[in-house]
């Protein structure tokens, strides 16, 4: 599958290429010598932007009313929330207490 990986020790790198992992003194020379060279050249030239480039996103402001209006409302709508859900569970609770003691008095049809 095309952009997959997979991680191989570098014995297995040895079989399957047949190009060793480690590099001679020889490849290690000339990487030294060639980074060498490089570093001699400008470093303004090595880098891939300029100061003219800078992102920079400006966003307008927001207006600060709007936000505040609905933090102000948000905590009486919770508690109206909570309210209801509390009234409806008393509701219930208190009917199904009824509903147990009052059990003398009921008929059974059998």
């Amino acid at each position: 599958m095309s952009g997959t990986t997979r991680q191989q020790s570098a014995d297995d790198w040895l079989l399957e290429s047949g190009i060793d992992s480690v590099a001679t003194e020889e490849e290690m020379r000339q990487f030294m010598s060639h980074t060498a060279s490089i570093s001699s050249v400008h470093e303004e030239e090595l880098v891939p932007w300029t100061s003219e480039e800078e992102l920079l996103v400006v966003r307008p402001k927001q207006d600060v009313r709007k936000s505040y209006s609905l933090a102000v409302v948000r905590p009486f709508v919770l508690l109206a929330v909570a309210g209801v859900l509390s009234f409806g569970l008393i509701q219930t609770w208190q009917a199904s207490s009824a509903a147990s003691r009052d059990t003398g008095s009921a008929k059974f049809v059998v």
